[in-house]
C-alpha cells in the first residue's frame, strides 16, 4: 500500500475514533468544519507517523515547517491544553468541552493529560521529530 494512502486511512480512522469518543452536541454541523475536523486528523497522524514513511524532499520539508510552527504555537499560546489553534472553534461550534483535545495517539495510550509534565513530553516530541525530519532531509 502506498505510504500516504495509509497516512490518509489513519487520518479517517482517528475521525471516525474522535466522533465516536467525543460526539457532537450541536448535530447540525456544517460540512467545512467536518473538512477541517478531517484535515486536522490527517495532519496529526502525519506528525506522528509521517517522518519515517516520507521519502521525498518536499514532504519532509513540509513536515519540518509544521514541527517548526506546532513548537513555536506551543511556546507562545496562552491555552497550552491545546496543541492547535484549530480545536477551541471546533469545539464551541460543535457545543462540547473547547479545551478538549483532539482524540490522537496519546489519548489512545492513555497519556494523563492533566500532568504539567504532559506538555513538555507532547513538545519535547515534536521537537525530536523535528530533528529526526531534518536529519533525515540532510541525509536524503
Amino acid at each position: 500500500m502506498n505510504d500516504y494512502v495509509f497516512l490518509v486511512l489513519m487520518g479517517i480512522l482517528f475521525y471516525f475514533l474522535d466522533k465516536i469518543n467525543y460526539p457532537c452536541t450541536n448535530k447540525k454541523i456544517d460540512v467545512r468544519h467536518e473538512i477541517i475536523h478531517v484535515v486536522h486528523h490527517f495532519i496529526a497522524v502525519c506528525f506522528t507517523i509521517g517522518p519515517f514513511v516520507a521519502r521525498d524532499q518536499i514532504a519532509l520539508m513540509v513536515l519540518l515547517f509544521g514541527y517548526a510552527f506546532v513548537i513555536i504555537q506551543g511556546a507562545t499560546s496562552k491555552n497550552r491544553a491545546q496543541h492547535c489553534f484549530l480545536m477551541p472553534p471546533y469545539n464551541r461550534y460543535c457545543g462540547i468541552d473547547e479545551n478538549r483535545n483532539l482524540y490522537d495517539t496519546y489519548s489512545i495510550l492513555n497519556i494523563d493529560k492533566t500532568s504539567d509534565r504532559y506538555y513538555f513530553m507532547v513538545y519535547g516530541v515534536h521537537l525530536s521529530f523535528f530533528a529526526y525530519t531534518l536529519l533525515k532531509l540532510q541525509a536524503a
